[in-house]
């Protein structure tokens, strides 16, 4: 845990009076113990989402051909099946554009 989150759940426990995790219910130690992990969750980070986005694609691929879907189920799923390929797309397009630049100075040039 960070120091920030800490210092802000430790004011929160002082303010409510509560001077230590021995004073808690067992409620208040449940809810103590999800804001720690909110609190210590890592960011996502653009080499997380390279691996989550495909993999979501493939799974709504997946859903989108089964035979037991309804209409309305089959339209929820080509929109976030056709959002997950627009952000698949805007995240790859930087390196394509990069890729394609040095090939085509590499045969512009004679290089390698």
């Amino acid at each position: 845990m960070t120091d920030k989150p800490k210092g802000t759940i430790s004011k929160l426990l002082e303010e409510a009076g509560i001077k230590g995790f021995e004073d808690m219910t067992a409620e208040e130690k449940k809810t103590l113990e999800e804001y720690q992990r909110v609190f210590s969750a890592p960011d996502i980070t653009i080499k997380d989402l390279e691996e989550i986005i495909p993999a979501q694609i493939k799974k709504l691929t997946l859903q989108l051909e089964s035979i037991e879907n309804t209409p309305l189920q089959e339209i929820f799923i080509k929109a976030r099946l056709r959002n997950m390929r627009m952000l698949e797309l805007f995240m790859l397009e930087p390196r394509r554009n990069r890729d394609r630049l040095t090939r085509e100075l590499k045969t512009r040039f004679n290089l390698e």
